[in-house]
Order: C-alpha cells, then structure tokens, then sequence
C-alpha cells in the first residue's frame, strides 16, 4: 500500500454500503460490472488471515473491445480501528510502520513496477482466469466471460471495533496509452465492540471519487501528471 504523505484521516461514507452483490453500467453503458461479497470467516486456512473476513468480486466487460487496449483497476483502501487509520505495530522487520490508508496493491502493497494498479500484468491475468491466490479461491469466483476481474481479501485478524473502506475504480487504456476512470465501486466491512460483523458494496458516489482521486494523486503524482486522464466521457 503507498501510504500518502499526509497525516491520516478517517473518511466516512455519506452512504454506507450494504448489498451483498449487484450489477449495472459504467461509462454511459459502454462497459456492464456486476460483483460480489463473500463472508470467508471460515474460509481461513490457507490464506494465513483470521476472525471476520470478506472476499470482493468484481468483473466488468465492454460493448465495444476496440475502445481500450487494456482495462486495468486501481482501489483505494483506509482500515480504521477504534475511530483512527490503523498503524500496525513496530516490529523488527518493520520498525517504522506505515498508516494503513493508500493506493493498495494485490500483493500486499509490493509496489516493484511504481505504477498503482492492483496488480501486476501476470497477476492480473491470473485473476482474469479465475487463478487468484494461485487457485485457492477458485471456488468463491469464475471469469464468467468477463473482461477483467479485480478480487480482494481482506480480515479483521480477530480484532473488533475494525472496519476496511475501499473504493475499486475501473480504468481503461486507449490507443494513445491515455487511461480513463470509467467507473468506481465502494464497499466496506466492519466489526463493533461486541462482535457484530457487517458488510456491503454499492456504486461509488461524488465524495467517495473525489477520495479516490485525491489519495492517487497524493500517492502517484506522477500517474496524474501523465498518463491519467480523467472521467471518460464516450
């Protein structure tokens, strides 16, 4: 995750998210998405994560192929606890953690290529494939003929009074390697001081995008400054 240069600062949702699974039309219905949210709280082994967690799908697929060379996504992510951005303790390998709020990436923040996709471009068509977490997934999601595909794990580690924000943003890469916002989705979980877990996703409203915009130029100005263009308007 590139953590802005900023002090954090919780962001709450003008409308919190509650559905489980839904669909629609990006991009003046150029491009059709629908995802999914599982809860994966007994779904732990393997994947090294405990207590509540929640797996993300989505998948989005174009009218017209010729538009974009290359549909890539790029989410924003803020965990808080007890009403703060969480800060993971100090340890000896990390003895200056970061605020967990940023440009979040597949891999747990790997950042090798300095770019602020989810993944990268093996990765990704791995996840395409249906192959997230080398396969270990595979039974919570199918490519289903989808165009691209972004999946996410996230887990509350047996911590309450704990919530994950995120907003997951569709970008398209036309010809003249130009790449456009084409559509954005929001989604949140949480888990209070008694245990009671809650989660949900819907389109992404005006507030959560303007989010999602100021924490990608705060984390890859650069990626603003160049190839990003913007809203695509058709």
């Amino acid at each position: 995750m590139s953590s802005s240069p900023t002090g954090p600062s919780r962001y709450v949702p003008a409308r919190v998210p509650h559905l489980h699974e839904g669909r629609g039309a990006w991009a003046n219905g150029f491009y059709s998405y629908d995802w999914s949210l599982h809860d994966v709280s007994r779904r732990h082994r393997g994947m090294g994560t405990s207590g509540h967690g929640v797996f993300l799908v989505a998948r989005a697929s174009s009218l017209d192929r010729s538009l974009f060379d290359e549909l890539l996504w790029i989410q924003y992510l803020e965990v808080v606890y007890r009403g703060e951005i969480y800060v993971p303790p100090a340890t000896v390998n990390d003895p200056f953690p970061l605020p967990w709020r940023g440009i979040h990436r597949y891999r747990n923040g790997l950042d090798c290529d300095g770019l602020p996709y989810v993944a990268l471009p093996d990765e990704q068509r791995r996840i395409n494939q249906g192959r997230a977490f080398e396969g270990r997934v595979r039974s919570l999601y199918s490519p289903n003929g989808a165009e691209t595909i972004a999946v996410g794990w996230g887990s509350s580690g047996g911590m309450t009074e704990m919530s994950q924000f995120s907003v997951l943003s569709l970008i398209g890469r036309d010809h003249r390697n130009k790449e456009w916002r084409l559509g954005s989705l929001s989604s949140i979980w949480s888990v209070d001081s008694s245990g009671v877990f809650s989660f949900g996703a819907r389109n992404a409203d005006a507030a959560d995008c303007a989010l999602w915009l100021q924490r990608l130029g705060e984390g890859y100005p650069q990626y603003l400054a160049g190839p990003y263009g913007g809203d695509w308007v058709g």
